[in-house]
């Protein structure tokens, strides 16, 4: 499956006009550090309203796990309970690195590793799959990667020294064999239609369309989930999984249940 990756340094005028080019996902930057990405509200919107799937991703500047979990709640805060076809990714790579000799800390593999598992617990607690994007560097040499096998793998290493590609000239098979278990490879940038300067491109491996949303309308009747969340991003309780409530309003992507003077996620 084709994708692309975009924050606010990325100026799409229509996202229709990708979409149209075989592009099905998108990932969003939502964040970085303790910043939300001044276009995510806009970039999100867009890609959900032309039929993209989306995943986030949010950019390390963590010194420590305190550091991380705390980036974790802004995402949280940020995603407000959203719903995403793909997991949310934690970036961790020589930017970061850069951050913290800044601020006089030395990383070694271990409290990277300890970082990045940090924040993935805390979205993983807050209902969301997780994610791990970094380099090849990393992967092999910076990380201990066996403990964040349990995350999807979003890799990026790409085929030509100045980055530049497109979905012909390299193929979804042409991923490096050592990577062969990621979910996604961020292997160049090109130009896209619609789009302002250049995009980084992508492929998703074992990534499915979601079966259709229901639509729900005042009188309906919906049953708790596991895994449902709050409009605010908290976990719905367990104690209300499977229990059945009466809709009393609607939005996107959202019911109010009567019963229990709640929003939840749709």
């Amino acid at each position: 499956m084709k994708g692309i990756d975009i924050s606010r340094h990325n100026t799409i005028r229509s996202f229709p006009a990708i979409k149209s080019q075989g592009v099905d996902f998108c990932v969003i930057r939502a964040g970085y550090g303790t910043a939300v990405d001044a276009k995510f509200e806009a970039h999100i919107k867009a890609a959900k309203d032309c039929g993209m799937l989306v995943g986030a991703y949010w950019f390390c500047y963590a010194l420590n796990t305190a550091d991380a979990r705390r980036e974790a709640e802004v995402c949280a805060e940020t995603l407000r309970g959203r719903q995403l076809d793909l997991p949310v990714f934690y970036d961790f790579e020589y930017d970061t690195e850069r951050y913290a000799e800044k601020h006089k800390v030395v990383y070694n593999p271990k409290l990277r590793t300890d970082i990045i598992e940090t924040f993935c617990t805390e979205m993983t607690k807050r209902g969301y799959k997780a994610g791990v994007y970094t380099n090849p560097d990393y992967w092999l040499y910076r990380l201990n990667s066996d403990r964040l096998s349990k995350y999807s793998l979003w890799i990026a290493s790409y085929k030509s020294k100045d980055g530049k590609a497109t979905f012909d000239t390299v193929l979804p098979t042409d991923l490096p064999p050592a990577f062969s278990n990621a979910m996604l490879w961020q292997f160049g940038m090109c130009k896209m239609p619609k789009a302002v300067g250049y995009v980084d491109i992508d492929y998703g491996y074992g990534i499915k369309s979601p079966a259709p949303k229901m639509t729900y309308k005042v009188g309906d009747q919906y049953t708790i989930k596991p895994g449902d969340l709050y409009t605010t991003g908290r976990k719905v309780p367990a104690r209300l999984v499977g229990k059945t409530y009466t809709v009393w309003q609607t939005k996107p992507g959202a019911v109010l249940l009567k019963e229990i003077v709640s929003w939840v996620s749709v």
